[in-house]
């Protein structure tokens, strides 16, 4: 993921940013919104990122990549595990 230096959200509003550009914001942005959204699960749910992934059957190391922001999930993945877990994903 890119790291910008102002917000995303003003750069979408600039001529100079690409079509491209402009979309990998909006997905940067979404990934790190459901990231938070993993964090505050384990966090309400005083659980560790090992619990989390035995209970998405997947391996600690991708919890950790996906919190932050290290690992481009799909989204049909991450809508996965927000319904197994039951957190929202509008907002």
């Amino acid at each position: 993921m890119k790291k910008l230096m102002m917000n995303a959200w003003e750069l979408l509003e600039l001529d100079k940013v690409t079509e491209d550009e402009k979309l990998e914001i909006i997905q940067d942005r979404h990934l790190m919104l459901i990231a938070a959204k993993f964090v505050k699960y384990r966090s309400e749910n005083k659980i560790t990122q090992k619990i989390l992934a035995e209970k998405l059957n997947i391996s600690q190391v991708m919890i950790s990549k996906i919190e932050n922001g290290k690992y481009n999930i799909s989204n049909k993945l991450l809508f996965e595990y927000c319904l197994q877990l039951g957190i929202p994903i509008e907002k």
